[in-house]
């Protein structure tokens, strides 16, 4: 996951604050955000309509609304991103989905780990690191595995800003430069 800078991050709260005390879904209000980001990073020319000063806001609002209706976004998240396209804050729009989708996280004792490895990893192998990353956070972990052959063997996995490195590659690199300073 990428930083989120400190507005995406005011904007994301706001919006988990209002639609917890609205009773909503918080879990659908993340999930709507991501789908609309996935149109504005899918589309180039959606991207450049919602941010482009040529267009006015009115343009911009039926814009986003016919994007929103499409991707089944509900009414106070579509107010949402119409104030954010009105405020000219579009270009931060997936960075807040990013931040929603952490603070939504939190607030059900979530984490996100990235497991990384050169070839893929079987399902008891998988849960028993689920398990043994719950046990360290104390959290529930979702895991996103990536494949990724440079590693060569071995795992890597990062968790927040815990980042585990077992891969071949990571021991390879240390004994080189063990070797280097002698």
């Amino acid at each position: 996951m990428a930083a989120t800078s400190a507005l995406a991050r005011r904007y994301a709260t706001a919006l988990v604050d209002a639609q917890f005390a609205a009773g909503a879904q918080l879990e659908e209000t993340a999930a709507e955000l991501e789908r609309f980001r996935d149109a504005i990073l899918a589309s180039s020319a959606l991207a450049e309509a919602l941010s482009n000063p040529v267009f006015s806001a009115m343009d911009k609002a039926k814009a986003l609304g016919a994007v929103a209706q499409k991707l089944g976004v509900s009414a106070p998240v579509q107010r949402f991103l119409t104030l954010m396209v009105e405020r000219d804050r579009s270009t931060e729009i997936p960075s807040v989905a990013e931040a929603v989708r952490i603070l939504v996280d939190q607030r059900a004792r979530r984490v996100q780990a990235v497991v990384e490895s050169a070839t893929p990893l079987g399902a008891d192998t998988l849960e028993s690191l689920k398990k043994a990353l719950e046990k360290r956070t104390g959290r529930h972990v979702e895991l996103e595995i990536r494949l990724d052959p440079s590693l060569l063997a071995g795992v890597r996995t990062s968790v927040g800003t815990l980042v585990l490195d077992g891969t071949l590659r990571s021991q390879l690199n240390q004994l080189k430069e063990t070797l280097n300073q002698v």
